[in-house]
């Protein structure tokens, strides 16, 4: 069974116990624009730029108000210097109009000091200035498979494997500053054959679904506090953490996976055995990392729960930004690629 809180309950009492009505407070808000932008080094600039909205307006998706600023003029300065003028680029989804972003040609680099500008007629400016960071190598991943129901079937020549392993992630530190880091491991990934008739002919050659299991590395949960741990369920939800306990030395990340994996070798045997399970750090700025931390607060932590029912102050999320709305953020992303057929062979 699982323990409930008592702050808990008495916050359910709290609320069920009131009397309530709607109302809208008269309070003056002005809109501002937002930027929200994941930088990563190596990869094109995408940037939202859109405004703040009241919330009696609605809800932008479901309600399908338009808050994007297509009109606006978006700037890149690389390392001091003026770069590009930013191109619009229309909504990809007809039914969530929040979907366009501007985009650069520039491909930011590792040591780049960014600045985004955006000017908007209406509702004003706003900038972030970022640096992207360097990428922290990945020493090695060794793995230990720990259950592997495996079968090759002749009728349609295909192999497959349900398994379960763990993950040991080795990687060193920089000792020069203080650093932060998300890991990352993709759930799915999959090789596709095309022959020429590719509309009429298309099929999976090798496919792999994990599920890994967050909650077992500890460094995941340094951010939460021993209160914390009673109210919390965010265990495994949260994967991003400091140097703080390591600085300067080797870290070993154990993460349990659990997961499928089939290879067809019927039609296309050249592209068979080639699917790697990628297993990625990504070495993040600043800005990025605080900001996750004031979104576990927000949704997880006792701060977040308390302003949520009027009991404390209410906890907003990190911004970057001049305006004080959205997260500009950088990140360089290291990879060890996983040669998932060997393991499961082996």
């Amino acid at each position: 069974m699982k323990y409930i809180s008592p702050l808990l309950i008495f916050i359910s009492a709290l609320l069920l116990s009131g009397c309530y009505t709607h109302f809208e407070p008269d309070i003056p808000s002005t809109p501002v624009v937002c930027l929200n932008s994941l930088i990563t080094a190596g990869e094109k600039i995408s940037v939202e730029v859109t405004r703040t909205w009241r919330y009696s307006e609605g809800n932008p998706v479901s309600d399908k108000i338009d808050i994007n600023l297509s009109n606006a003029e978006v700037t890149l300065y690389v390392n001091g210097q003026f770069q590009e003028i930013l191109t619009l680029t229309p909504p990809t989804d007809p039914y969530h109009k929040v979907t366009s972003y501007y985009e650069a040609e520039y491909i930011p680099q590792c040591g780049d000091k960014l600045r985004i500008h955006a000017r908007d007629k209406t509702y004003g400016e706003a900038e972030a200035e970022v640096t992207v960071p360097m990428p922290v190598k990945i020493d090695n991943v060794k793995t230990s498979v720990k259950s592997n129901d495996s079968s090759y079937y002749e009728e349609n020549n295909t192999f497959t494997s349900s398994f379960d392993m763990v993950l040991n992630v080795y990687f060193t530190d920089p000792a020069s500053q203080v650093n932060y880091y998300i890991f990352d491991l993709p759930t799915y990934k999959s090789i596709i054959y095309e022959d020429e008739d590719a509309i009429m002919n298309v099929s999976t050659a090798e496919s792999i679904r994990i599920t890994p299991d967050y909650s077992f590395e500890p460094i995941f949960s340094e951010h939460i506090s021993p209160v914390e741990t009673i109210i919390s369920d965010a265990y495994g939800l949260y994967t991003v953490f400091s140097d703080r306990q390591f600085s300067g030395k080797q870290y070993c990340l154990e993460i349990p996976v659990s997961g499928y994996y089939r290879c067809d070798y019927t039609n296309h045997p050249d592209l068979n055995d080639k699917l790697t399970l990628d297993v990625n750090l990504n070495h993040i700025s600043t800005e990025y990392y605080s900001y996750m931390l004031s979104l576990w607060a927000s949704t997880e932590g006792i701060s977040g729960a308390l302003g949520g029912v009027g009991l404390g102050d209410v906890v907003f999320e990190h911004s970057n930004v001049s305006s004080g709305a959205g997260i500009v953020a950088t990140q360089a992303t290291a990879t060890f690629a996983l040669p998932i057929h060997d393991i499961l062979r082996e």
